[in-house]
């Protein structure tokens, strides 16, 4: 692409150090390209694709010049793409990226995410994304870990996008595991999602007033222990995994036998 326009957005807020390094990292590898990073103001995890109705959007440009835009919107992950996509771009972007989220998106956590909301957005709108997240919850947290990762992948998904390989209305959940340097990672994997689910996910506790309150807590656990073809048991031993996902929710394969039993 000799001019691309890239979108990057995220779920945490536009603050956090993952949307940072990410930005960072995307100007220094295409310094020709439009960048514009459009995000929530505020921390909006597991928001999933869920969009704002019946208040309109309020946003703060922080940072604007001919190239490389900063926006922040007070509103949810999939709002910022929308919004940008449909009013704040001067065209379609050619890709969405989105992240870096702080903490695993891996297995059915795709489901809540807001970082995969908003490149599930971007497949909405028939732009390609790539969404990327790290196994490490600190807001501090050093993500330059992540940085070869996001190279790598985009250094293959660019130019597919440009001569026209790369799958149409998909996006990429990339993750990437806890490690104290890039040296440790055992490679990048391309694989399906874990259909494991949270367990003990709340916690029951009485307020001063006596009223019974429940935080989430629980943990995740893997849908099948002995299924290594998975991004959380690949997570696990130590490689970043890629996994494609698409809008379409329609179970395909049932249609014939469901027209049958209705």
């Amino acid at each position: 692409m000799e001019k691309p326009l890239i979108l990057i957005s995220n779920d945490d807020g536009i603050g956090w150090q993952g949307i940072r390094t990410l930005t960072e990292t995307i100007r220094q590898l295409y310094p020709d390209a439009d960048v514009a990073v459009v995000a929530p103001l505020h921390h909006q995890s597991a928001k999933s694709s869920a969009i704002t109705v019946g208040m309109p959007l309020i946003i703060n440009v922080r940072h604007n010049e001919p190239h490389y835009r900063v926006i922040a919107v007070d509103g949810t992950p999939a709002d910022c793409v929308k919004l940008a996509v449909s009013k704040l771009l001067p065209r379609h972007p050619d890709i969405v990226l989105t992240g870096i989220n702080h903490g695993f998106n891996s297995g059915t956590n795709t489901i809540y995410s807001g970082t995969m909301g908003a490149a599930l957005e971007a497949v909405i709108h028939h732009v390609p994304a790539v969404a990327f997240s790290y196994s490490e919850f600190s807001p501090d947290c050093d993500m330059t870990v992540c940085v070869p990762v996001i190279k790598e992948v985009l250094s293959r998904v660019m130019p597919a996008i440009e001569n026209g390989t790369f799958p149409k209305d998909i996006c990429l959940n990339v993750n990437v595991p806890k490690v104290t340097s890039p040296d440790e990672l055992r490679g990048i994997v391309v694989t399906k999602a874990d259909m494991g689910r949270w367990v003990h996910e709340f916690e029951e506790q009485v307020d001063p007033y006596g009223r019974t309150i429940y935080w989430t807590k629980g943990h995740y656990t893997a849908g099948d222990a002995d299924d290594h073809d998975t991004d959380t048991y690949l997570l696990g031993q130590g490689y970043a995994t890629i996994v494609p996902c698409q809008v379409d929710q329609t179970a395909h394969n049932t249609i014939t036998a469901l027209k049958q039993i209705l």
